[in-house]
């Protein structure tokens, strides 16, 4: 996979060759890195296997990764606006997802779309909190869009269980993290949602999480996190 540092650093050679004017992180971003690296449908199927850390460093956005499967395709996103809590994570096809915190609050072009997510001030999973201060349960509300129909809502009510402490790696780098099971029911409808988070700050390294009834789980992986300033 040397070819891939070696296309990439010329990439963001070319990227810091750009001007600086523009407002938004797609402005500024060379084309030839979204291509190659985050990846389109006409891209080389090995571009969605597991880039190099070296490779991914590079990037120098808050960058995550998303896989339906385990061992599936890896696709790449960087983030490209910032709403107050929200962070846009977009692709080169501006597919890609919203988060706060370590929850998904929106989805674009990842088939029947999450529209908007409201749940409590003190969700633990949208606003970073120590593992001893996470509440015993929260509710949430998951809006999707439907074409041509009105939107629709599915409210749950979310309970945590601590599984273990694991050792975890993402991309090359090994974190210790708690895995926390979410298991989320409204009486009709149960699903879970997995957290591998650091005990002390609540920060989300990884996640696998519900995104509708027709609609596959998704693993999201924190490559290079987004600070605020």
């Amino acid at each position: 996979m040397k070819w891939a540092a070696q296309v990439l650093a010329g990439s963001l050679f070319m990227l810091g060759a750009c001007s600086s004017s523009g407002t938004s992180l797609t402005e500024r971003l060379a084309p030839e890195l979204f291509d190659l690296v985050l990846g389109d449908d006409e891209v080389d199927p090995a571009v969605t296997q597991p880039l190099p850390r070296a490779a991914l460093v590079q990037i120098p956005f808050p960058t995550i990764s998303l896989q339906t499967e385990d061992d599936g395709p890896i696709g790449y996103a960087v983030a490209q606006e910032v709403n107050g809590p929200y962070v846009i994570y977009r692709d080169s096809v501006r597919r890609g997802v919203t988060m706060a915190g370590g929850l998904v609050t929106g989805t674009a072009g990842l088939g029947r779309n999450v529209k908007a997510v409201k749940t409590q001030a003190n969700d633990p999973v949208a606003v970073p909190t120590a593992l001893s201060d996470w509440p015993a349960r929260v509710t949430r509300s998951y809006q999707f869009s439907r074409r041509g129909a009105a939107d629709f809502d599915i409210t749950v009510t979310c309970s945590y269980a601590h599984i273990a402490e694991e050792r975890v790696v993402i991309f090359e780098v090994f974190y210790i993290l708690d895995r926390i099971v979410e298991n989320c029911t409204n009486g009709i409808r149960t699903f879970e949602n997995t957290h591998w988070v650091d005990a002390d700050t609540g920060f989300i390294w990884q996640s696998r999480q519900w995104l509708g009834p027709r609609q596959d789980q998704y693993l999201i992986k924190i490559i290079r996190r987004y600070v605020a300033p």
